[in-house]
């Protein structure tokens, strides 16, 4: 019977009429740090990341008055200035490009955040991680592909590991608007090939920083001490 009251007090917070659904579209910049790339033919002197675009499509679960559970969809551009050279050409030269890795890579991300609430609003921080994938325009090619604009990296597969912190605050019973900032790393392997400019593996740290809206159902909210309060 203790056992029996002990599986219903831990278990108390998920069946709590507290629980709410969100809705969210996200979207703002992405700031890159300096990748790691594995090259059989490709020697890196300089890399430097370029900001590009982050936008997200997330659902979550409320548990209780702190936690926090869900699913997002990410996407987040990433795209470098690369000085490299190729040893195997014979000579000393140096090449130049702005370079992109993932336009955009897209990320299926299981996440869980822990809330300090207010009247109207709450500071979220969590985890997230799940599969990737990058994508390139003309990245069906097995290797980098080069155009005016710069060279494209071929499309890959992989894994992406991030924490973020955010606020939330509720406009009304059901809309709310938001603003984050994450960190996600993401490994990725790549198809290749023996042509020169061929990539084996990348690694990089995306950066986005995001606003967004959100659409909330069954939304009550729990001041810091856990009263209820009304909006």
């Amino acid at each position: 019977m203790k056992n029996f009251f002990l599986t219903i007090l831990l278990c108390s917070p998920l069946l709590s009429p507290a629980q709410s659904y969100e809705f969210g579209l996200n979207g703002g910049l992405c700031f890159n740090t300096q990748p790691s790339v594995t090259s059989r033919s490709m020697a890196f002197i300089k890399q430097t990341g370029i900001t590009g675009y982050s936008y997200a499509a997330t659902a979550a679960r409320n548990f209780g008055c702190h936690w926090q559970a869900g699913a997002g969809l990410d996407f987040d551009q990433v795209r470098f200035k690369q000085v490299y050279s190729i040893p195997i050409l014979g000579y000393g030269g140096l090449f130049n490009y702005k370079t992109t890795f993932a336009s955009p890579a897209a990320s299926l991300g299981i996440f869980i955040n822990y809330k300090a609430n207010f009247k109207k609003s709450y500071f979220y921080f969590g985890f997230e991680g799940g599969p990737a994938y990058s994508f390139t325009p003309h990245g069906s090619h097995d290797r980098v592909y080069e155009n005016a604009s710069g060279l494209n990296y071929p499309n890959g597969a992989g894994i992406m590991i991030g924490a973020h912190i955010g606020y939330k605050y509720s406009l009304s019973k059901r809309l709310a608007v938001s603003a984050a900032i994450a960190a996600r790393y993401y490994g990725m392997n790549t198809r290749t090939d023996t042509y020169i400019g061929d990539v084996e593996k990348w690694s990089s740290i995306a950066i986005p920083c995001t606003v967004g809206v959100h659409y909330c159902l069954k939304h009550k909210i729990k001041n810091i001490t856990g009263a209820s309060v009304s909006d």
